[in-house]
């Protein structure tokens, strides 16, 4: 039996001209300079290398005699992918390794800090000649296949290589670990770009790894993130401006009664957004009213005149504002109202800001008949004369023709008004910026037809100011709310879209429709900020997250990080106080751990979902009713059980669409439900005055007594998650129904789906295992990834999916983890034929000794246990009282839980006779209940 060979490059010089034509550097592995231990064979007319012994080190080559190195001459800078051409023997996974240098230069073969290990390459590479070469594929061993080392994860990741001198040839090593791996060829290509077989093979250009528009996206989007799904903001986003910043955007809009005020969102590539900071603090006295749908309406962020400004209205009838920064993180100053002049007329509460050249406008919008234009002096207050556009809508022909925003394109000013609320979006232009009706041209709509008939965004309008990206393409974000025929999710509020915006000869603008399938995302960098969703919060900084908030400035000031340290306390006092998202999509599990004494009548504190009044909720709870009780409720409908658990316990909310059930725990991982799944339709649907104009939050909440809790989850990995549940995919279908449905990929070039803001635990409660439920009539890979795909993710697991006999037939299939925590956007992707098998949830799975920890039979004089043939329960004997005590079943369940008060005491009456396990302050002990 052969072993794995390891092998050292060899580069062909090739000239300027042939690297500008994206040419591969195609070389032949034995014209390397070999070490002693490698043989060159020749077979059917192609020459290859292998080495001649078996693992010397595990960790590096170990001597000179299985390095190789070249003199490499690059006649141009860069970074460079490594690909390789290799063939794994018959040892299979013996026979599948070798070592590749970390750079450049004499590298030492004992070093191990200074090799990459290339290992586990049995079920991956391409042997088709149009198929694209990447760190995937499914072709397995004995036969010649094409490998991207550079996307390959295993011990190290990524493989790629820094090119920056090009004035002497480059030293490279690579070095040999088996004894069973072929090599033929190794070739670098320009890391922007992508090579086939037939590319490598015949030494053909390779192609950019953002497509072209008239290029097919598929050529990379089936094994990296080059795609987007609407939602990019899920959740209530209303009103959006937009704000381009160099290589920076940022978006802020209406807030109502959400507090604290106007959050400012910060993104990279428009389609991954986080909180930076919040302008106004809950605070503020010059806010007019809290009340539900008051607040600030219309945020609109800009910068001209070397500051940055932000412009809202306080709510509809009181007045403009801005405040001022040096930096859109803030801070940012006390609001200061606008000043007006004689021909302002009413000041509007749905402006935004437009910069022509240098000079800023305010768009005004105060009412359904008035559109006005009036420029912005030095000091931030309104000067001169406005632009009378009150022709515009004069006739209501465009509704309400609010919203209104601004852009300026080949000399053209586009002046774009939304309809009302739920849709319609309209532009119009002008060669000159005037309120003279003969001068200004209208285009009409603005947004394509939607001939998409899944998609549930259906209506978006409010677009953000459409922006131009350095390579020529426009974008813009609008508000939707969501629907689809008795599907309604109107209670999430108006989500986030993003839009390209594209051109026509005539020059009129026109937006693509939020469709249902995936998109090309825009050609911006790579963002390290994770996908928009609820942020994980332990409580263990000095403040809680920026995506909380609450719904008057009176909760704001009941909550505490300092008074138990590492928990969030809430003091409601005699009534209701609460921390809040904003809720997104519909499948997650919430999870709270808490500490409530509920002591008396009415007390109760746990997870809390609520519309924009608090006039519909859900609420999880521990409280005081004739005795301490655990509930689940939603309207006319709930359940209530005994607390035998105590003070401290976990509370968690699942959602599958429009239903919600509640669990308790003892430990946060096995859980025990409380009455039966609520359906919430009256939550999520549309509902009075617009929901009081923002979507549905959830959160945690204290009533009439203070509690503590420990952390927060909105998607917690420990328990099952849907895979319909995706934030993004690509190469994906659903099949199925119901808590059936599935995704399998649709081409034998993989596919995958992202689950964002996934909490992996912390503490003791860390994954030590995936399982993910499959089908397959055939079976594949399934990946599981970190953050992101390939270079910038981390893949955390390979999981083979055998073949089930068929697609109904379920299976759970499981590989262990290690060493990851806490939030992260989880990414799934398959490898395999078409259709190679179907995936219906994943669950992440704690270490068992976090919930039993089953120690064995201590026998100590201060504590004696053992069930009583006597009496039905069990007997505790003990020298020291207020022992508090807790009894788990063999699934780890808690299913009681008290204090030894009598030095004799009998516990566990209400338990059938089996095996529990007892836990006595530090001390776990497995007994057998006989009676």
């Amino acid at each position: 039996m052969r072993k794995s060979v390891f092998l050292s490059l060899m580069f062909l010089l090739f000239s300027v001209g042939l690297m500008a034509n994206n040419l591969p550097i195609v070389l032949e592995a034995e014209l390397g300079v070999l070490g002693s231990d490698f043989e060159v064979l020749e077979e059917n007319g192609l020459t290859y290398v292998i080495p001649k012994t078996d693992l010397a080190n595990a960790s590096c080559p170990g001597n000179d005699s299985k390095v190789i190195t070249f003199s490499v001459p690059f006649s141009e800078a860069g970074t460079y992918s490594l690909y390789a051409k290799v063939r794994v023997g018959s040892g299979n996974y013996n026979d599948d390794s070798f070592y590749l240098s970390k750079g450049f230069g004499n590298v030492d073969p004992t070093d191990a800090e200074a090799w990459y290990l290339v290992n586990g390459m049995v079920p991956v590479g391409h042997s088709i000649p149009d198929e694209i070469v990447t760190g995937g594929g499914n072709v397995g061993q004995e036969t010649w296949k094409w490998i991207n080392i550079s996307q390959f994860l295993n011990i190290e990741s990524p493989v790629y290589f820094n090119v920056e001198n090009i004035d002497e040839p480059l030293t490279f090593a690579i070095g040999a670990r088996e004894d069973g791996l072929d090599i033929d060829k190794i070739a670098f290509g320009k890391a922007e770009l992508i090579f086939t077989v037939q590319n490598l093979d015949l030494i053909e250009p390779g192609k950019s790894q953002i497509p072209s528009e008239d290029e097919d996206v598929s050529l990379t989007a089936y094994q990296k993130v080059k795609t987007f799904v609407n939602p990019v903001m899920p959740g209530d986003h209303p009103d959006m401006t937009l704000f381009k910043d160099g290589d920076d955007f940022y978006a802020c809009g209406s807030n109502f009664h959400f507090v604290p005020y106007l959050p400012i969102l910060h993104s990279t590539d428009l389609v991954h957004w986080e909180e930076i900071c919040r302008v106004i603090p809950s605070t503020w006295s010059g806010i007019v009213s809290d009340a539900p749908q008051a607040g600030t309406w219309a945020g609109a962020i800009t910068y001209f005149y070397g500051s940055y400004w932000i412009y809202f209205s306080n709510t509809a009838g009181g007045g403009q504002y801005f405040c001022k920064a040096n930096n859109p993180a803030g801070p940012w100053s006390t609001p200061v109202k606008v000043k007006t002049t004689a021909t302002t007329g009413g000041i509007g509460y749905d402006n935004s800001i437009f910069v022509d050249d240098g000079v800023p406008y305010m768009l005004i919008k105060p009412g359904q008949l008035v559109n006005r234009i009036q420029q912005i002096g030095q000091d931030g207050h309104l000067i001169g004369n406005a632009l009378i556009l009150d022709w515009v809508n004069a006739d209501q022909k465009y509704s309400w023709a609010e919203g209104p925003v601004m852009c300026k394109r080949d000399g053209w000013y586009y002046y774009f008004v939304a309809g009302h609320v739920y849709g319609g979006q309209y532009v119009l232009r002008s060669k000159t910026l005037t309120d003279d009706p003969d001068s200004w041209e209208e285009m009409g709509n603005f947004f394509e037809n939607l001939n998409d008939p899944y998609s549930t965004f259906r209506s978006p309008n409010h677009i953000t100011q459409p922006f131009q990206l350095d390579d020529g393409t426009w974008w813009t974000i609008s508000h939707c709310y969501e629907s689809l025929g008795g599907n309604d999710w109107n209670g999430q509020g108006r989500q986030g879209m993003l839009h390209e915006v594209v051109w026509g000869a005539n020059g009129k603008p026109t937006g693509k429709p939020a469709i249902s399938t995936p998109q090309l995302m825009p050609n911006l960098p790579k963002s390290a900020i994770p996908f928009k969703t609820p942020r994980s919060d332990d409580f263990e900084n000095e403040e809680i997250e920026l995506s909380w908030h609450f719904m008057n400035r009176k909760a704001a000031s009941q909550y505490s990080l300092t008074e138990k340290p590492g928990w969030l306390t809430l003091s409601p006092g005699t009534r209701k106080t609460h921390i809040l998202h904003k809720e997104t999509r519909h499948h997650y599990a919430i999870v709270t751990k808490i500490d409530f004494d509920a002591a008396s009548k009415g007390a109760e504190a746990g997870i809390y979902l609520t519309n924009g009044n608090e006039s519909i909720t859900v609420e999880l709870y521990s409280a005081y009713n004739e005795g301490k009780k655990i509930g689940f409720r939603f309207g006319d409908k709930s359940f209530e059980i005994d607390n035998k658990l105590g003070n401290e316990l976990w509370l968690k909310v699942e959602r599958f669409d429009h239903k919600l059930t509640g669990f308790y725990s003892a430990n946060g991982i096995m859980w025990i439900p409380v009455g039966e799944s609520i359906s919430v339709t009256n939550l999520d649907k549309a509902q009075e005055n617009y929901n009081w104009w923002v979507g549905t939050s959830n959160g945690l909440y204290a009533k009439k007594a203070k509690a503590s809790f420990d952390n927060y989850a909105f998607r917690d990995g420990f328990s099952v998650l849907p895979i319909i549940g995706y934030n993004n995919y690509y190469g994906l279908e659903t099949k199925g129904s119901g808590a059936n449905k599935a995704m399998t990929n649709t081409s034998d070039k993989g596919g995958w789906l992202m689950l964002a803001g996934v909490d992996l635990g912390q503490k003791d409660r860390l994954p030590v295992a995936i399982e993910v439920e499959a089908a397959a009539a055939l079976g594949g890979t399934l990946e599981v990834w970190l953050d992101n795909l390939e270079v910038d993710g981390k893949k955390i697991a390979s999981i083979d999916i055998t073949s089930t006999g068929n697609e109904s037939t379920w299976q759970k299939f499981k590989t262990n983890v290690a060493n990851i925590s806490g939030q992260h956007d989880v990414y799934l992707r398959w490898s395999g034929v078409e259709n190679a098998f179907l995936v219906k949830n994943i669950q992440f799975i704690a270490d068992a000794s976090f919930y039993t920890k089953v120690d064995k039979l201590k026998n100590e004089n201060a504590l004696k246990v053992y069930p009583n043939p006597f009496t039905n329960g069990i007997t505790v004997e003990v020298s020291t009282l207020n022992k508090n005590y807790r009894i788990f079943d063999i699934e780890g369940r808690m299913v009681e839980a008290g204090k030894i008060i009598n030095f004799s005491q009998i516990i566990g009456e209400s338990l059938n006779p089996g095996f529990y396990f007892l836990n006595i302050e530090n001390q776990t002990i497995k007994l057998n209940k006989i009676n």
